[in-house]
Formats: structure tokens, sequence, C-alpha cells
């Protein structure tokens, strides 16, 4: 008898899966469009767990890492393949040269490699929660550097403009001061203490632009990259009373 009562194939998708269900005793297929949210995914895969109670499902799908294999995680009775993009499009075209509508679906091709050949492949194992903890903050600086520098090119290209367009420059920076305050702890804090003082709005992040404008200045002639933890540091060194401020009136 096989080891699993079925075999699930899924193409993977930003907002929909196309899934393929083989019954092993009977090999009927069943295919579905899932949409990608909790609710759909958690409905499914909850009436799968009550169709086959107590046994495994073999699951292959198109990738090793995403949202949608985290989310698979915490139903126990899936046993989860991965499987390599190369080598699902190479087994597509091994049987579909023609690539016609009517032939099989990524799903499918999925379903029946896991089944056909599981042997060859490697079910997926997650990792310690510790090292699962270290892969997100890793992968969560990485976007933050990401953001820091892109951000840093946008403001040092337009610093370069400063003598040309002058209306354009403080337009610019008016936007990005706006922004950083959903961002930036200090930024956020200097903002709402302007309107802590009666400023409006609009003259609330001119005075934050203008700031902005001096700190960036500085990074650009000095050729340091900007930092919100040094900045910080800066602030407590020099007893500022913007620090004061935000610990006082917390956002």
């Amino acid at each position: 008898m096989s080891e699993y009562a079925a075999y699930l194939g899924i193409d993977w998708a930003d907002t929909k899966h196309d899934l393929c269900l083989v019954d092993a005793p009977t090999g009927t297929k069943t295919g579905l469009v899932l949409k990608h949210t909790p609710e759909a995914i958690a409905e499914y895969f909850t009436c799968l767990r009550a169709r086959y109670p107590g046994q495994k499902i073999a699951v292959a799908l198109e990738q090793s890492r995403g949202p949608l294999l985290y989310a698979l995680l915490q139903y126990d009775f899936l046993v989860l393949y991965p499987i390599n993009p190369t080598t699902l499009a190479k087994y597509r075209e091994a049987f579909t040269p023609s690539r016609a509508k009517d032939d099989p679906t990524d799903a499918e091709f999925a379903a029946e490699l896991v089944m056909q050949h599981r042997e060859r492949l490697k079910a997926w194992h997650p990792d310690d929660e510790e090292t699962r903890t270290l892969r997100y903050l890793v992968e969560h600086r990485r976007r933050l550097v990401g953001d820091r520098t892109r951000i840093s090119n946008r403001l040092t290209s337009l610093l370069k403009w400063r003598y040309f367009c002058p209306k354009f420059m403080r337009q610019s920076f008016h936007e990005y001061a706006g922004e950083s305050v959903q961002h930036s702890f200090w930024a956020r804090a200097y903002y709402e203490q302007q309107i802590a003082r009666g400023k409006t709005r609009q003259a609330a992040v001119r005075a934050l632009a203008y700031k902005w404008i001096r700190i960036i200045w500085k990074c650009w002639r000095t050729r340091t990259p900007y930092s919100e933890v040094k900045y910080l540091e800066s602030l407590r060194k020099k007893g500022s009373p913007l620090l004061k401020y935000a610990v006082t009136n917390p956002a």
C-alpha cells in the first residue's frame, strides 16, 4: 500500500493557486483553484484533513521557500516536496512539447512527479525555531539596508540638482519628510513635537524637511551613509530635548 493517501500538486502564484489532488487508491484526479488568502487555505486543508483522517498527503509545489509553504507547515498530515522549477519545466516539456491549451496543468505535473518519482525528491523539513527566527531577522535587515540605500541614492541624486532646481528640491524633500514620519523614530517625534507646539501639518513637515536637508547634506559631504541608530546616539550624547519629548510622549 502507498505510504500516502493522496498526492497534491500546487502551481503557486501571487493571488491564486492551481491545485490537482490525486487519490492514491483510485487514481482519481480533482482540480481546483484556491485563492491566496488565509481563510481559503485554512478551509481547504481542514476539509482535506477530514477527508483523509489520520493519513499523510504528499504535497508538491514549485518553490522551496515562500508564504504558502510556511502556511502549510501548520498541517502535520502534509509532507511537503519542494520541486526545482527547472525540474518541473523539463518534466512538462518531455510530455507536452506542443504546449496546447488542453495539456495538463503544472499542478497536475507536480502531483504526477511526486507520485511517480518521489524517491528522487527530498521531503522538506523546516528549520528549528531559532534558525527560522535568525533567517527572518537577516531577511528583514537586508530589506532595511536595501531601503536605506535606495532612499540615500535618491536623495543624493536630488542634492546634485540643488542649485539647478531649488523649488523642485524643496518639494521633493517635503515629500520624503512626510514619508519618514512612518519609518523614522526621531522624525515622527520631531513632527509630533511641532504639532504640539501649534504648527500646522504643512509647517511641521516643512520644518522636518529642513532638518533632513541638513542631515543628508552632511552625509553627502562626508561620504557617510545615514544611520538611524548613529543619529539617535548622537542626539542622546547631546542631551537633545527631542528624545526627552519622545520618551514622555510615546506614539
